[in-house]
């Protein structure tokens, strides 16, 4: 609710602080700190598919809209996807746990698998968005699809639009949304150092973040950066194991 009212670039940076405020804690690493519900794992994707990516795309689907109407309709409805998300998450967590019980009754083996799909997933959207938006603006059929309009600086006099205060609006917010999540990407690999809990360069890490984010886009770097943090954690526990 507070990320659809009061906006993301308020919202997504306090909650990463938060998020490394009870990362603080050594208990919080702990492996059976880490475990998520078997069910849950599983119907993460499905309800992030069917919550929020069907409903995004059905922004952009053309069709013959003359008065606007529908596609104004589609975007009032996206607002509320991370409700649809929510609930279609605790529907079929539930209905999973009820219907294969003996799966969830060993919480000791981690669902990575399951996670992992969420963020080969993501990286796989995320990366495709990114590389059709440099597609545009590199061959530049529409003036105003360019690089620098579209990602960083929007005209001045554009911003005395509708349109155009939308676009600036959704611009701050997207630079701010992804420079926090970027940087908290960078502050889990330093916090896995930190804690003596993977071999990695936290310099490297930065390089190769910022050649990702050119290449694949923020959103992408920042899933791949997750999975890899999960895999070095689960190598970590094998070991010790």
């Amino acid at each position: 609710m507070f990320y659809q009212t009061v906006g993301g670039a308020v919202v997504i940076p306090l909650w990463y602080l938060l998020f490394f405020r009870s990362s603080a804690k050594e208990s919080s690493w702990t492996p059976a700190s880490r475990l998520v519900d078997t069910s849950y794992a599983k119907a993460l994707l499905p309800s992030l598919v069917l919550g929020y990516l069907l409903p995004t795309v059905a922004m952009y689907i053309p069709f013959p809209d003359p008065g606007l109407y529908i596609h104004q309709a589609l975007i009032a409805s996206w607002q509320l996807c991370p409700l649809y998300v929510n609930i279609l998450l605790v529907g079929m967590s539930t209905f999973i746990r009820n219907s294969e019980p003996a799966v969830n009754v060993n919480k000791s083996q981690p669902s990575l698998k399951y996670l992992h799909r969420v963020y080969i997933t993501n990286f796989a959207v995320s990366a495709a968005v990114h590389i059709i938006t440099m597609v545009l603006c590199i061959s530049a059929k529409v003036p105003q699809v360019n690089f620098v309009q579209s990602l960083i600086r929007l005209p001045a006099a554009d911003r005395l639009t509708m349109l155009g205060s939308l676009h600036y609006i959704f611009q701050v917010d997207g630079l701010i949304i992804l420079g926090s999540a970027l940087a908290a990407a960078w502050g889990v690999m330093w916090d896995l150092k930190h804690l003596g809990k993977a071999d990695v360069s936290t310099g490297e890490i930065a390089i190769q973040m910022a050649v990702a984010t050119i290449l694949f886009g923020p959103a992408a770097t920042v899933s791949g950066v997750w999975l890899l943090r999960e895999h070095m954690l689960a190598d970590k526990d094998v070991k010790k194991a």
